[in-house]
C-alpha cells in the first residue's frame, strides 16, 4: 500500500511532469534521427491528445484501448473527465487497481463498439476521442475482428448534436485489410456523413476535427 501511495504521489508531482518532458525530448530526438518512422513514441501521442484537447476547449476524453493506462496518467490534468474502455479483462482489472480512487476516471470493460453507446449518452458537450482499441498481438485482446473502428466511428459521427474531435492511432493500418477500411474510403464516408468535419493525417494519427 505504501508503495502504491508513493507511486501515485510521484505521478501527481511536478517532478514527474519534468521527467516526462525530458523523456519526451529524448524520444523526439531519436524519432527525428531515425527519419520519423510511422511508429510514433507514445509520449508524443500523449502530447498530441493533450494539445487537441486544449485547442478545441474539450474537457472530456474518451479512450478506446486502456492497455496499461499511460494515456490516462498523461491526460489527467488536461481533461476533467476520462472514460477508458478495455476489451481484455486482465488489463481492465489492472487499470482498476492503478486508478482506484480517481473520481474523474471511469473504466469500462468490453468491446468498445458495444460500450460506446452508453458513454455517448452521457456526453452533454463535445469530447475528444482517442481510438486505439485494436488487436496488435502480445497481451492485447481480440474480439470478433482485429478492430471495431468502423463501428466506433459510425457511432461517434451519428452524434450530430456535438462536433466531437476524433484522433485515431496507427493510420498505416488503413489499407483495406484486417477489418480496417481504406483511408480514401474513410475520407469519402466522412464527406458524405459529416461534411461539417474534416480529416487530416499527420505522424500516423488520423485527425477528424470541425471544418473551419
Amino acid at each position: 500500500m505504501l508503495g502504491m501511495l508513493k507511486a501515485r504521489f510521484y505521478r501527481d508531482s511536478a517532478l514527474h511532469t519534468i521527467v516526462r518532458a525530458y523523456k519526451a525530448q529524448q524520444q523526439v530526438r531519436r524519432w527525428h534521427a531515425q527519419g520519423r518512422p510511422a511508429k510514433m513514441p507514445h509520449l508524443l501521442k500523449e502530447y498530441v491528445v493533450q494539445a487537441y484537447g486544449r485547442r478545441y476547449g474539450l474537457h472530456t476524453l474518451v479512450e478506446t484501448g486502456t492497455f496499461r493506462g499511460d494515456m490516462i496518467v498523461a491526460c489527467g490534468r488536461t481533461f476533467g473527465q476520462i472514460y477508458s474502455i478495455e476489451l481484455d479483462p486482465q488489463l481492465h482489472s489492472a487499470a482498476r487497481v492503478r486508478f482506484r480512487g480517481y473520481s474523474t476516471v471511469a473504466l469500462l470493460q468490453g468491446d468498445s463498439a458495444d460500450v460506446l453507446p452508453g458513454v455517448l449518452a452521457q456526453l452533454a458537450a463535445p469530447a475528444l476521442f482517442w481510438l486505439d482499441a485494436h488487436y496488435s498481438g502480445g497481451v492485447t485482446a481480440r474480439s470478433a475482428s482485429d478492430t471495431s473502428i468502423v463501428r466506433e466511428l459510425d457511432l461517434i459521427l451519428a452524434q450530430r448534436a456535438h462536433a466531437h474531435v476524433v484522433l485515431i492511432d496507427d493510420a498505416h493500418e488503413f489499407v483495406g485489410a484486417n477489418d480496417y477500411p481504406r483511408l480514401d474510403d474513410l475520407r469519402a464516408h466522412l464527406r458524405s456523413a459529416r461534411p461539417d468535419l474534416m480529416l487530416d493525417v499527420r505522424h500516423n494519427i488520423i485527425r477528424i476535427v470541425p471544418a473551419p
